[in-house]
């Protein structure tokens, strides 16, 4: 339970756009956490659905939110927003449409009480559908070493960190890596993990904390080409940073890689669809076929999307 005037130890740093109903759910989830004095910074960047004014009553009728709003930049810059306003010692993030369980941020506040030497926690999640359907359990599959050191090695085929809504970081270590970096429009978190990484250690807690919803919308559904340019381009900046160079090059790169605006939005409604319809697939969830159907009335030339709709229907052994 969070003590009245009492300084936050943690500030929850949230940018929305044009968030919905989903909004109000993500907030709730939050100011219900317990065993921990927190802050929410909200960056509104620049909503036009609605959104500005959900988030007004909440701010209204909790004097945990602080609530800014500006014209549309991006995630990344509202993101530098929030984390420059933060007042806590520690800064967790949270997704609009996800939901933070009960304890998340009192738990991943305690491992970094607990070790001055780690810089950045991350815990499991729960991954779920547009209308909740399950998709999956993600935890962990390497060392917390092994995910320090893949981050810091460069490998652009084996580079990989944690979701960016399951991560908690001390502050004092996010100003010296150098915050979020304006150049890299996607795949900001990833970029600061690699830095983070270089500077102290990283743990990892296998309790599903947080819940992950998937959406059409969704810069992974609708940008992953993208996403994974820059994931290309941050292994070689932490390659080079690794040998003592300079990435000053490597974020001239970066700063070109923008949304890709000409790609038709039903190609990636189809690539949505399938992922969708593939994760339930392989669960063996019936829901899987109408996602599947829809992807293959987009894209009728998916051979993976056949395959996955023929594993639906097969008799389980």
């Amino acid at each position: 339970m969070t003590t009245a005037g009492a300084a936050p130890r943690v500030s929850v740093v949230m940018a929305v756009y044009n968030g919905g109903a989903d909004v109000e759910t993500t907030i709730a989830s939050i100011l219900s956490q317990q065993g921990c004095v927190f802050e929410v910074i909200v960056i509104d960047d620049g909503s036009t659905d609605g959104s500005a004014q959900a988030l007004a009553r909440m701010s209204a009728a909790d004097s945990r939110i602080r609530l800014l709003r500006q014209e549309n930049q991006g995630l990344t810059r509202a993101l530098i927003r929030g984390c420059e306003l933060a007042t806590g010692e520690y800064i967790a993030r949270q997704d609009c449409g996800d939901r933070s369980y009960p304890g998340r941020l009192a738990r991943l506040a305690a491992i970094l009480d607990s070790d001055s030497h780690v810089v950045f926690v991350a815990s499991a999640y729960r991954h779920i559908g547009p209308n909740g359907e399950l998709l999956g359990s993600v935890s962990r599959s390497d060392s917390d070493q092994r995910i320090r050191e893949l981050l810091t090695t460069g490998d652009p085929e084996s580079l990989y960190g944690p979701h960016h809504g399951t991560v908690m970081f001390r502050r004092s270590a996010y100003v010296s890596a150098g915050g979020y970096r304006p150049e890299f429009y996607f795949a900001q978190d990833l970029d600061l993990w690699t830095r983070m990484a270089a500077l102290g250690g990283f743990a990892y807690i296998d309790e599903q904390l947080y819940e992950v919803k998937f959406s059409h919308g969704s810069i992974t559904a609708t940008q992953r080409s993208r996403q994974q340019d820059l994931r290309v381009l941050i292994a070689e900046a932490a390659r080079l940073r690794s040998e003592g160079q300079s990435d000053a090059e490597v974020l001239d790169r970066a700063r070109q890689v923008r949304p890709n605006a000409a790609r038709p939005a039903s190609e990636s409604e189809a690539d949505a669809d399938y992922f969708l319809g593939s994760c339930l697939a392989d669960r063996r969830d019936p829901a899987a076929r109408r996602y599947l159907l829809r992807a293959l009335r987009r894209r009728p030339w998916m051979p993976k999307a056949w395959a996955k709709l023929v594993l639906s229907v097969l008799p389980q052994r």
